[in-house]
């Protein structure tokens, strides 16, 4: 069972932060007080894995309303989630809707039903309400959900456990054997620091397959008499050297898994044992003395600490748990957060998990369908939006961020020599993107790295060409929509800095046969499955959007007539909206439209000219 979507009300700074779609990794940006952490700790309560967070009415309610509302709190739910079933979940009802021919009487009968998804409710008062969904096609469709009341217990038994992470302990470079022992066997009782210690302190045991008592033991002597007996010399020899294998072994094994996800330096770990003392000690090979771990920096530190707890964690603590982290990594040099970055898409693999941040270095900009922008608007409210263009002066701190993140990753690519292809919007970057996949799983070849570069608008693409292209340099590749917009673009574009390299300047209508009146990067896509995006994106109660292929309009002009004649408000970042809902989808493309694409990317790659 996975998290599929979620949704914040009455909570804190939250009124309403609307249906958030969730990945296997997804990042909620934000700059300092825009509610990060109140949405993390909201979808912590629908089913905390510690039995020590509650539900607190008076820190919880949203204080300004608190006076007003508290004899009505109770009754209020704060978070509601749609959970997807990795298999079809059944359950027995019983009806009435057979008759006994022999009694003439309706007898109980009692019918199995698959679900496919479930939506979860949790209130003030602690209570849960569990709705049953068939399909996905209902899940917009909630006069359709069932409600249980008789296996809702069973079922909240089963649900993901969330666990959450603001902290974490470092450890000490020595530490008092007996101590430890005597805290990891009392953990229930200390207070909520020392846990994270012994925490962070068993995890590193458990991962290095050491027992504290074991190299207590070890260690010990028999007695204190100066003069033993050669057996007793021989015996206590035998313990020792055992103790020192074991502690080597668990050293290297340190150094090799820990070597595989920090790349800020070749780090070398020992473990030593002396008497009732244990003590961490790292070396690399710039300085090759041993220097106790906690004066070592900061951040290698935090790493180390963080990378215990969650890799030795992940394979049994964590099972059937979704992981929420608070502000991770803020200590960390931007190289080290990078690295941060590669070790979470690792994790999601075996766990679903959310995390916070305001810096760019933890922002994946070549994967923007798992950022989510924070905000909060002029009453105070905090807002949650999929919408990465919002021109809003309250969301421009928190999207600040993913700007300068795809900034950094277009420096990136320039200094290993990837191609940089710039494009009008996100929504382009995320459509691309896919279809890079798409090919690259058809074993396309691709000699060099291609990066999007979404640059918001075609207003900005001559500063940003500048930007790029610097002294001596090429000009990079720009593809443009055939809109209005986009023509005029080209033709200035044309008429200026590409006059002597126009094949530089690519157009979608360049690789669609049809005559499309404004074609867009939608026009190459798979219209059925954009159809049906779109109607689950925008769902109307009154008809779905069909797209009319003899309709030599694009099929965004046909979306947006459509969205106003049946009042479906689209706001102004909407394609995104749908470009999201396309990418998640994951359709399976036909050889037709495989053809379509290689010849954009035989283009975008260097491999042939576009037609003009």
């Amino acid at each position: 069972m996975k998290l599929h979507r979620f949704r914040v009300t009455n909570y804190k700074t939250i009124e309403d932060t609307g249906w958030l779609e969730i990945e296997d990794l997804t990042c909620l940006v934000g700059e300092n007080e825009a509610g990060k952490t109140n949405i993390l700790t909201a979808l912590l309560k629908l089913n905390p894995a510690d039995e020590h967070t509650i539900i607190d009415l008076i820190s919880d309610f949203p204080r300004n309303r608190f006076t007003e509302e508290q004899h009505l709190v109770k009754g209020m739910k704060f978070i509601e989630a749609i959970m997807e079933f990795d298999e079809l979940y059944k359950l027995s009802f019983t009806v009435q809707n057979s008759v006994d021919s022999s009694e003439n009487a309706e007898t109980p009968k009692t019918e199995i039903r698959e679900f496919a998804y479930a939506k979860v409710e949790r209130y003030y008062s602690g209570d849960y309400r569990v709705f049953m969904i068939k399909t996905e096609d209902d899940l917009e469709k909630e006069k359709s959900y069932t409600e249980i009341t008789k296996a809702r217990d069973e079922f909240i038994k089963k649900l993901p456990r969330f666990v959450y992470y603001a902290s974490y302990a470092n450890l000490s470079s020595e530490m008092y054997l007996p101590n430890i022992i005597v805290d990891l066997g009392r953990y229930e009782q200390l207070s909520e620091k020392a846990k994270n210690k012994a925490k962070t302190l068993k995890v590193l045991f458990d991962f290095v397959n050491l027992d504290p008592k074991d190299i207590l033991e070890l260690g010990q002597e028999s007695n204190n008499r100066s003069n033993k007996t050669d057996e007793e010399i021989y015996t206590e020899s035998i313990k020792k050297k055992e103790r020192e294998i074991k502690l080597d072994s668990a050293s290297s094994n340190m150094t090799r898994k820990f070597r595989e996800w920090w790349r800020q330096g070749d780090y070398k770990f020992d473990f030593s044992a002396d008497g009732n003392y244990f003590r961490i000690w790292v070396s690399d090979i710039i300085r090759p003395e041993k220097v106790e771990l906690e004066n070592r920096s900061s951040g290698l530190q935090w790493f180390f600490s963080f990378y215990l707890v969650f890799s030795a964690e992940m394979t049994g603590g964590h099972d059937n748990s979704i992981i929420l982290l608070d502000e991770p990594g803020h200590t960390l040099h931007p190289m080290a957060q990078k690295d941060l970055s590669v070790f979470f898409n690792e994790l999601a693999k075996s766990n679903q998990l959310l995390y916070t941040t305001h810096s760019p270095f933890l922002v994946d900009s070549m994967n923007v369908t798992k950022v989510k922008v924070v905000f909060v608007d002029g009453k105070g409210n905090t807002l949650v939006s999929d919408d990465l263009s919002i021109k809003s002066n309250m969301a421009r701190k928190s999207i600040y961020p993913i700007n300068s993140a795809i900034g950094i990753t277009i420096s990136d690519a320039m200094l290993i020599g990837s191609k940089v292809i710039i494009v009008e919007g996100i929504s382009d970057q995320v459509y691309l993107t896919y279809i890079k996949r798409q090919l690259m799983s058809k074993k396309y070849p691709f000699e060099s790295e291609l990066v999007f570069m979404p640059v918001g608008g075609t207003k900005n693409i001559r500063p940003v060409v500048a930007i790029i292209t610097g002294k001596d340099e090429e000009l990079p590749l720009v593809l443009l929509d055939c809109d209005t917009a986009g023509l005029e673009k080209a033709k200035s574009l044309e008429n200026s800095i590409y006059n002597e390299d126009k094949e530089k300047l690519l157009r979608v209508c360049d690789f669609i046969s049809a005559t499309v009146n404004s074609a867009e990067i939608e026009d190459i896509m798979e219209p059925a499955t954009l159809q049906e995006a779109f109607n689950r994106e925008f769902h109307s109660d009154v008809d779905d959007f069909v797209f009319n292929e003899r309709n030599s309009d694009s099929i965004v002009i046909q979306m947006e007539t459509f969205a106003k004649t049946n009042g479906i408000d689209l706001s102004t970042g909407w394609k995104v909206l749908l470009a999201r809902r396309y990418f998640r989808m994951n359709p399976k493309a036909s050889a037709e439209k495989i053809d379509q694409w290689k010849l954009l990317f035989d283009k975008l790659t260097g491999k042939r000219k576009a037609k003009r």
